[in-house]
């Protein structure tokens, strides 16, 4: 397929932009845009793609690229929404916001404008992002140097890491730990924060302020990072190119899954299964893994039912993966868990009822493509385009105006379409947002 390229002039009926003047106005531009949704258009030498190009499409010039500050400054000024929002508890400056105020529904972070961001993650007391050009960002609490700017200072507002420029990370995970990973391009790892029990996994303790690489991990192709633990405690699993699991960090309630309990790592270590994990969730002491044989393992601390299984005892632990038979057969997409369909099963411990041993249909909501799990509360987004929150909501984490506990999904107060990313954080919750998804 060939396109013929025509000299642009002027007021000419193309749509283009030539010195910030439109031959057209850009809301005339985007209408066209998105109703030839498809249709590769062309502003002046760069290429803007849709979301729903195939990679197969012949596109014009050799720089395509999503040209969103451009879009977003001409559609709503110079101070354009954010595509990072965040709620919840912001007493450790968390929200990103430069203040210690709650939100009770979700506010933009105007405090980055014009940045598109490709990842985040919510810790106890700080967040942390990566843009579209893999730059890290972070904010909130940072006594153990979680944030990774080199230095403890208390931190409202996302000042971008140093150290890690040079790098194209392209994920962080934190949960509601102290300590933060992130992995570049290439599958190089990298941690900082607290390194009380060996969650760093560079072989000795201290904490790090800023980034440092595990350079154990530099042949082994890392493809995923996850971090997990609780408010002063820690650990962290990683998945290679063959579908291999290392993990590290503190092991009280064989959450390492090594066979093992109360025997900490310092560095990652093999952990032997006889299955490929696709995908896993991390809780405090506790982990949930989708095989690729479509089983859902667990092992870790049991407590409230935390593995899904009747087999152990609510104060019981397991230190080697399981499966969770009552799953079995269900095509699962992620570990929350929810099915193609975007039903969710959930289990364990719940602030307004008794808690579930075993995996319960969770009633209520109905299409679900992304979820995510705070300390004590959780978010999802469904294909209708809303958002909503369940559990704690005491800081206003559920985004529902509130700060009332919710013991079903409660419907956020938000209308912003085109969700990418929810995961929730200690008290806090961040949502990220593509505006060419809407």
């Amino acid at each position: 397929m060939t396109h013929e390229r025509k000299r642009r002039r002027l007021n000419d009926d193309l749509p283009h932009v030539v010195s910030d003047e439109q031959c057209c106005s850009i809301e005339e531009f985007i209408t066209t845009s998105k109703e030839k949704m498809g249709t590769l258009l062309r502003l002046a030498d760069v290429s803007i793609r849709f979301q729903n190009l195939t990679e197969n499409e012949d596109l014009v010039g050799r720089d395509e690229m999503v040209l969103l500050s451009l879009m977003k400054r001409k559609l709503r000024g110079k101070n354009c929404e954010s595509s990072v929002w965040t709620y919840g508890s912001a007493s450790m400056g968390q929200l990103g916001h430069g203040d210690t105020s709650k939100r009770v529904i979700p506010e933009p972070m105007t405090t980055l404008p014009n940045k598109y961001f490709l990842s985040a993650a919510a810790g106890w007391g700080h967040t942390v992002l990566v843009d579209k050009s893999g730059l890290v960002y972070s904010c909130g609490f940072n006594n153990y140097g979680q944030l990774g700017l080199g230095h403890q200072k208390f931190t409202p507002t996302p000042c971008v890491i140093e150290s890690l420029q040079e790098y194209k990370i392209t994920k962080v995970s934190v949960n509601s730990s102290c300590h933060t990973i992130a992995i570049e391009d290439t599958g190089r790892v990298f941690v900082w924060g607290c390194n009380q029990f060996g969650q760093l996994g560079l072989g000795q303790r201290g904490h790090r302020l800023s980034p440092s690489e595990i350079t154990c991990l530099r042949d082994r192709n890392i493809k995923d990072i996850y971090a997990g633990g609780g408010a002063n405690e820690g650990y962290c699993f990683v998945v290679d190119s063959n579908q291999k699991m290392y993990s590290w960090g503190k092991n009280s309630r064989g959450q390492l899954g090594l066979g093992e309990t109360n025997k900490q790592m310092d560095e990652p270590t093999l952990v032997a299964t006889s299955f490929k994990p696709l995908k896993l969730a991390l809780g405090a002491s506790h982990v949930v893994a989708i095989t690729s044989n479509d089983e859902v393992c667990s092992w870790g601390a049991n407590d409230e039912g935390a593995l899904g299984m009747e087999s152990f005892s609510q104060l019981g632990q397991c230190d080697f993966p399981r499966e969770i038979v009552s799953l079995r057969g269900k095509h699962i997409l992620s570990c929350f868990i929810f099915l193609e369909n975007g039903d969710i099963y959930a289990w364990g411990k719940s602030p307004t009822q008794d808690n579930w041993n075993v995996p319960h249909l969770l009633p209520g909501i109905g299409g679900v493509t992304l979820i995510g799990a705070g300390f004590s509360h959780c978010i999802a987004y469904t294909k209708d385009g809303k958002l909503y929150g369940w559990g704690n909501g005491t800081h206003g984490q559920l985004g529902n105006g509130t700060l009332k506990n919710r013991d079903a999904p409660d419907e956020a107060i938000f209308k912003e379409k085109g969700v990418v990313v929810v995961c929730g954080g200690g008290h806090h919750s961040v949502v990220l947002t593509n505006p060419f998804c809407k």
